[in-house]
């Protein structure tokens, strides 16, 4: 048996190469295009990631700017807040509020203290006499920190007839 060789002609070798570089050129042509939609969407998540960062900045920005009304803000609510129980102070104040809404405030009893983190509260039982409209009156002052000049933060309410009484907590700093 003899071995016979088989010519390939140059044209057919010309399809062959062709082919294979057509296969090379597809694969590449795939390849930059999966990259490209790859580098578009990070590109899309950073565009994203940077609105963020520049809403993020304008905030701190606007709160940069407000430093100095929250610095005064803060200021009268550490006012609110004495450095001393002053429970002679404290009686002064609720009963120059009773008077300013024409109520009387018939019971004042004072429970035990409570430690806190920073401070201490002092559990109060209040009672006053008078109209409905005034204990409104009152409840607002009690609970506005503008108006008032300790803070208090009322727990329970009980409305009978013309006797209004509040279980509040006010503060002073430990």
């Amino acid at each position: 048996m003899s071995l016979r060789e088989t010519k390939i002609s140059p044209s057919v070798m010309f399809f062959i190469l062709g082919g294979v570089a057509l296969v090379i050129l597809l694969f590449l042509a795939y390849n930059q295009y999966t990259n490209l939609n790859e580098a578009q969407a990070q590109v899309e998540e950073e565009e994203q990631a940077l609105e963020l960062a520049s809403t993020r900045l304008d905030q701190l920005l606007e709160l940069r700017e407000r430093g100095p009304e929250f610095e005064r803000y803060l200021e009268t609510l550490e006012q609110l807040i004495p450095t001393q129980a002053n429970e002679d102070a404290l009686l002064d104040s609720l009963e120059k509020m009773a008077s300013a809404h024409d109520l009387q405030l018939s019971q004042v009893r004072f429970d035990s203290r409570e430690p806190a983190d920073d401070y201490v509260e002092i559990p109060l039982q209040l009672a006053f006499q008078g109209e409905y409209s005034a204990f409104l009156k009152i409840m607002h002052q009690l609970q506005d920190l503008q108006e008032g000049s300790r803070a208090f933060r009322i727990e329970v309410i009980n409305l009978n007839q013309n006797q209004m009484d509040l279980q509040v907590k006010t503060f002073y700093r430990d």
